[in-house]
């Protein structure tokens, strides 16, 4: 299960991670940085892990799909801030 969390700066989002990673929570970290990346040409992310589960499958393959399009517009460290 994944929780966003609410964050300082408006370029990051926040995710906690307390069991399994399921498809509707990557599709809502999704939702979270399409509205970052209307706003701004980059954006980071924040995780906190409590208890990783695992991840499904079709998850893994939505994470994937995601993370390898958007690559380019995700922050080093020292944009974050």
């Amino acid at each position: 299960m994944i929780e966003l969390l609410d964050m300082q700066s408006d370029r990051v989002v926040g995710v906690k991670i307390d069991g399994k990673i399921q498809k509707a929570d990557i599709q809502a970290i999704e939702a979270a940085f399409a509205e970052k990346f209307e706003r701004f040409e980059r954006a980071c992310v924040y995780v906190e892990v409590v208890n990783l589960g695992g991840i499904t499958l079709e998850a893994l393959i939505e994470d994937l799909k995601f993370g390898w399009s958007k690559f380019q517009r995700f922050a080093k460290k020292s944009g974050c801030v």
